[in-house]
């Protein structure tokens, strides 16, 4: 089988039990595609620990500022892996080639802050020489941009509030550097072992059909708003005249 991308669905179960407040982060990989079950087994593995182990350099693990809403119980979180070769996308996803579960970890305490807040975690592939825009070639449109294709992001959250800090003299929150640092350190952990296992975390460019390994990225401090992590209203308070 051709190589291809192994797509890891994380999906964060919600103590309300309903499918729609789940709460995705979705990552890429680069395999070979001769043994799927057992890429995706490795990665599962390497995924765990980006939530719940603190990252060589940082103070705390990615769960601590993971909100309340998100259940603590065991095994209640879950990943999903699909494969495809087909990297400009066009083809649908079958089945799972492979599925487990995993237990969040201990949050630290904080009120949970609305469930569309989050952090984006940003990475990139090898920039080098990669141009933010340039004519194209064969238009529509105009101008493309290269660098874009080798960025990805991942929104981490819903968020414990001790994840923000009063900014100062701008009466804003940011997110706090700890934090920040905390998620980067993470980030890095991921690629390292992805890389020992070989099976690179990438990100997927499906405009140009191909994937990039990841080399490096960001964690900025403006929170940033998912908003189809937004849970449904269960209560009307109405006025008139």
């Amino acid at each position: 089988m051709a190589s291809g991308v192994l797509q890891v669905v994380v999906k964060l179960q919600h103590l309300s039990g309903i499918p729609s407040d789940v709460s995705e982060n979705v990552f890429h990989f680069l395999v070979d595609g001769t043994d799927n079950a057992g890429d995706a087994t490795l990665t599962f593995a390497n995924l765990v620990p980006f939530y719940n182990t603190t990252g060589a350099g940082g103070t705390n693990p990615v769960a601590a500022i993971i909100g309340p809403m998100v259940s603590r119980a065991a095994n209640a979180c879950s990943m999903l892996a699909y494969f495809t070769d087909d990297l400009s996308g066009a083809t649908p996803f079958g089945s799972p080639v492979g599925m487990s579960n995993f237990t969040m970890g201990t949050e630290i305490g904080g009120s949970g802050l609305p469930a569309e807040v989050a952090i984006v975690n940003s990475f990139h592939g090898d920039l080098t020489d990669i141009p933010e825009t340039e004519p194209n070639p064969s238009p529509p449109p105009a101008i493309i941009r290269p660098a874009a294709r080798l960025r990805g992001r991942v929104f981490i959250g819903p968020l414990d509030s001790t994840a923000l800090v009063d900014a100062g003299a701008s009466n804003e929150l940011v997110v706090t550097s700890a934090v920040r640092n905390d998620i980067a350190m993470a980030s890095k952990a991921l690629r390292v072992a992805c890389n020992a296992d070989d099976i690179p975390w990438c990100t997927w460019s499906k405009v140009g059909a191909e994937l990039s390994t990841v080399e490096g990225g960001f964690v900025d401090n403006a929170p940033d708003i998912q908003r189809r992590r937004g849970t449904k209203s269960d209560a009307r308070t109405t006025w008139a005249p």
